[in-house]
């Protein structure tokens, strides 16, 4: 029996996953796949559809850390006639939720199940930020990008020392992260998704430029006024990799922020990158008679 895997991160398809196994014919499904594991180690949820005979085979069970076999476990691999067997990475997808689907005999939709685990990630997150936020007076944003939110008429719901949610004039939620590496912005959706807008290098400060320009722009249309130019000084955009990106170096420091689906939010902020908070918000509140 071939024993194969979906890859777990970038870099892990650099060599086969491979493994053959000599097994009787007369040994259970059942009895065969209980010693089986994926063989590799995934950080955070680690979620598996087991598969007979590849990727694309019929699902007989699941895999979390436990294997569950939930078809044909009774059957002889010689009378199911199969010599391959196949997990299927579900990453992000809730153990418990894939296992009342399959335990009812439907497979759920692969996207939805996944999505619906990353909801619960983030709300595990932001409650988790909400609990930080009253132990500690630290906080993510700057007090120039609190004043910032708060002069374009944004307001923020949760603010802990590496999570801010806030909701912009507009009513558009957003969440910056940040971690010893990258800053992030995201905007939420109804659903409670989040969509990518941009990661930044070094953490701190940059991704608020970003922040604070895209809460301006929105501020402005609200409240009916024109878009305002852009600074003349421009950060270069350049692609590779598939990702779009502006990067200056300041005092030996390379800085970077990354954008995607596309060029276009790169070169829309990118003009943004070396100005102060305080700078942003006086650009996109002056000639504001209201």
């Amino acid at each position: 029996m071939t024993v194969d895997r979906d890859s777990v991160a970038m870099g892990d398809d650099t060599e086969s996953h491979e493994r053959t196994l000599d097994v009787p014919g007369e040994t259970t499904l059942g009895a065969f796949l209980a010693h089986l594991t994926p063989e590799v180690s995934v950080a955070g949820s680690a979620t598996w559809v087991v598969r007979l005979g590849g990727r694309d085979g019929e699902w007989v069970g699941m895999y979390d850390g436990q294997m569950r076999v939930l078809r044909e476990a009774e059957r002889t691999l010689t009378d199911l006639g199969v010599t391959g067997i196949h997990f299927d990475y579900w990453a992000g997808a809730p153990a418990e939720l894939l296992l009342e689907s399959l335990a009812a005999g439907r497979l759920p939709a692969k996207d939805a199940l996944q999505r619906e685990g990353w909801r619960r990630g983030w709300q595990v997150e932001d409650d988790r930020a909400r609990a930080k936020a009253a132990t500690t007076t630290r906080r993510l944003l700057s007090a120039e990008a609190v004043a910032a939110v708060a002069a374009l008429g944004g307001r923020i719901e949760v603010h802990a020392p590496s999570y801010c949610r806030l909701v912009g004039a507009d009513g558009t939620t957003y969440v910056v992260t940040a971690d010893q590496h990258w800053s992030r912005v995201s905007t939420v959706d109804e659903a409670g998704d989040r969509q990518g807008l941009g990661t930044f290098r070094p953490p701190g400060p940059l991704a608020e430029t970003t922040l604070v320009a895209r809460l301006g722009a929105t501020w402005r249309a609200t409240r009916g006024l024109d878009p305002v130019e852009p600074p003349r000084h421009r950060t270069t955009v350049s692609r590779s990799g598939g990702i779009w990106r502006w990067t200056f170096t300041d005092g030996g420091v390379e800085h970077e922020g990354r954008y995607w689906p596309d060029g276009t939010l790169a070169a829309a902020f990118a003009p943004y990158a070396r100005l102060e908070v305080p700078e942003i918000t006086a650009l996109f509140t002056v000639g504001d008679a209201r």
